[in-house]
């Protein structure tokens, strides 16, 4: 089973029945806020994800927040 967490909400990514963990590289959504994720499985493990930008206000403004709720705990947005 993949899991990816959202890098926007958080929540599970719910991986659609019609791809292929073997071997896929492609979007899936997220079903909790909406956001689209860039993944990248092989043999069903990931291999990398990332956020796609979005222009959607709702979107945008909450990755702002998730920013801002790192920058105040003094973390970078790719610290481990």
């Amino acid at each position: 089973m993949v899991d990816i967490k959202c890098l926007v909400c958080g929540e599970s990514l719910e991986i659609p029945p019609y791809v292929d963990t073997e071997k896929y590289d492609g979007q899936v959504s997220c079903k909790a806020c909406g956001s689209l994720l860039h993944i990248k499985l092989a043999g069903a493990k990931v291999q990398g994800y990332n956020l796609v930008p979005s222009k959607s206000p709702r979107i945008t403004r909450k990755i702002e927040e998730l920013l801002e709720e790192l920058r105040r705990a003094g973390k970078q947005p790719d610290d481990k």
